[in-house]
């Protein structure tokens, strides 16, 4: 188990329909290398497949999701991709995204 740090005031749009879909996954650590937060920051439990910038948090249902894809419109303003849950993937799958 990890600690993921989250900005909560850093929103995650998907590229491609300019949804919501969560808050920045900014820096993940093991729990002894947790400092401390305040204000717009917070650090939340995570497996230890989740990685900074390539997961998104939603805070309502404490879960992460996994970014991936890139955008149909050239101009969109989102580094990430399109939304896909984390248990729609095999292991295979997951690790190219995280590797692209």
């Amino acid at each position: 188990m990890k600690k993921a740090l989250i900005a909560l005031n850093e929103n995650v749009y998907d590229v491609n329909t300019n949804e919501l879909v969560g808050v920045r996954v900014a820096q993940v650590v093991n729990p002894d290398e947790v400092f401390e937060v305040a204000g717009v920051l917070k650090w939340v439990d995570c497996d230890d497949s989740i990685a900074a910038d390539k997961y998104a948090y939603i805070e309502v249902s404490n879960t992460f999701v996994l970014l991936k894809g890139k955008p149909h419109d050239p101009n969109a303003f989102t580094p990430e991709g399109a939304v896909v849950a984390d248990d729609n993937l095999t292991e295979e799958e997951r690790q190219a995204l995280l590797n692209q």
